[in-house]
This record gives structure tokens, C-alpha cells and sequence, in this order.
């Protein structure tokens, strides 16, 4: 119970028709029964905003960290097809105008007003967060039942109904990307950068760029050089940069390049 992903299950409430449900307290009954409940049934779940609602079972119940990624796609699995009446909502009211979509306001003339603070749930007893999460769970199986002609609807079936899994992994994890395939460009296009780097410093206007902005600062009898750069040497180039610089146009300089300028 909370609104931000990383607030606990403190309950939960199932309903069957929109007279009859329950709510269980969490603290008393634990996880591994709610966890083994999904994992395990088959019939038909029903949502108001399922993209929260899912996105904080997920979380909670197979995720160990933000970052775990095996375990919300092992707890995503569970929740391919679910229904969700805000949606249905949306397409029934079908509005060129601001309409509200929130679950008290849909179910008012059913549940009446019923809501509580949420953003800290300890100004509350348990047997109000319960009551609460009851008359949640029996709005929306009542939102269901008024808006249920368009589970049948084109717009529903292959455009909002398909794309909720997608949109609740990118509300945990961020944009689904394969991280296989993500390594796999990357060195291709480090390959590619590679063969475009050599090519670029073998042109000749290129070369003629690094010749004439090589400063010699001192050489000894032995010829060991060290050398500046004048053309970045007050730029904000960092300092790696710099060095990669001056290692090319050093190997320049001992490649037989001429008309340096000494100092």
C-alpha cells in the first residue's frame, strides 16, 4: 500500500463479483502465498490502472533489487493478459474533453466516497487500509461488469490490451532492450569507428593538419623529443585527449614529417 515502487505490501484485496471479495493483512500472512497465488492461477485478473498495480507486485514479490531483471521478467510472466478497467474506461467514454479515469469517481453511484490518505498509510489502522482495499478491489470488479463491451472492442484486443506488458517492463526497468543485442552493436560499431578513424588520419588534409600544429619543445643528442601541441593546447580537450593527440602526431614526426617549427 503506497504510491511509490518502493513502498511495502502491507495488503491486498481479491473480489469475485462486486458484492463479495476479501482483503488479507500481509504483515499476518506473509508473501510466499500471494507469490504462489500468481504464479499458479489461471483465470482472469482485473485491474483498475493495472500498469501500477502489477508494476508493485513485481517488484515486490520477485525483484530483490531495482536491477534485477531475471526476476522481473520471471514475475512478468504471470501477468501477460490481464484486464484493466481504467482502459476499458477510456474507450467507453471515448471524449474529446478532460474526463476523469480515476477508480473513485467511476464507481461513486456503486461504492460511494471511500478514499483515504495514502502517501503515509500510519495515519490509518489496519482495519482502514483493509476496508479500504476491499472497496477498491469491488469498484473495479463493478467498472468491469459497466464497461465490459469493450473487451471485445478492435482498438482494446490489438492495441491497449497487447501493449501493457510492454509499457509495465518499461515502468520498472526502463526501455526493453536485449543486452545480448546491445553488445553486439556496440562492437560493431566500435569496428566501424575503428576503420573510420584510420581513414580519416590518412587523408592528406588531415595529415597536413597535424604537421603543421606539431611544436618541438626539446630534443636531445639522442633524439628523444618531447613535444606540444599549440593548436589545443588552450582548449578544454581532456587530458586523455590530449595525450592521444600528441601520440599520433609524435608517430607522425618520426614517420619522416617536415617544416616543424623549433623553439
Amino acid at each position: 500500500t503506497g504510491l511509490k515502487l518502493d513502498d511495502n505490501l502491507i495488503s491486498i484485496a481479491f473480489a469475485w463479483t462486486k458484492h463479495h471479495g476479501a482483503a488479507i493483512d500481509i504483515s499476518i500472512t506473509g508473501t510466499y502465498w500471494l507469490k504462489d497465488f500468481f504464479e499458479k492461477y489461471r483465470g482472469q485478473l482485473i485491474f483498475h490502472n493495472g500498469l501500477f498495480d502489477v508494476k508493485m507486485l513485481v517488484h515486490s514479490l520477485w525483484m530483490k533489487h531495482d536491477k534485477d531483471y531475471v526476476g522481473m521478467m520471471q514475475g512478468l510472466q504471470n501477468f501477460k493478459t490481464f484486464d484493466d478497467t481504467m482502459v476499458l474506461a477510456y474507450l467507453a467514454k471515448n471524449a474529446t474533453t478532460p474526463i476523469s479515469l480515476g477508480l473513485k469517481e467511476i464507481a461513486l453511484e456503486h461504492v460511494g466516497s471511500y478514499a483515504i490518505e495514502l502517501n503515509n498509510i500510519t495515519k490509518h489502522s489496519k482495519k482502514e487500509i483493509l476496508r479500504y482495499n476491499l472497496i477498491d478491489a469491488l469498484a473495479t470488479f463493478y467498472v468491469y461488469g459497466t464497461y465490459t463491451k469493450q473487451l471485445s472492442s478492435e482498438a482494446y484486443l490489438q492495441i491497449f490490451k497487447p501493449s501493457l506488458y510492454t509499457l509495465t517492463k518499461m515502468m520498472l526497468i526502463g526501455l526493453p532492450m536485449s543486452s545480448e543485442r546491445v553488445t553486439e552493436v556496440h562492437n560493431i560499431l566500435e569496428a566501424k569507428n575503428k576503420v573510420l578513424h584510420e581513414q580519416i588520419q590518412e587523408n592528406k588534409h588531415v595529415n597536413k593538419y597535424n604537421i603543421d600544429n606539431i611544436v618541438v619543445v626539446n630534443c636531445n643528442p639522442i633524439i628523444s623529443c618531447q613535444f606540444g601541441l599549440s593548436s589545443v593546447s588552450n582548449t578544454k580537450l581532456s587530458d586523455d585527449d590530449k595525450e592521444k593527440i600528441l601520440r599520433t602526431r609524435t608517430l607522425n614526426f618520426f614517420l619522416g614529417i617536415k617544416n616543424i617549427n623549433f623553439r
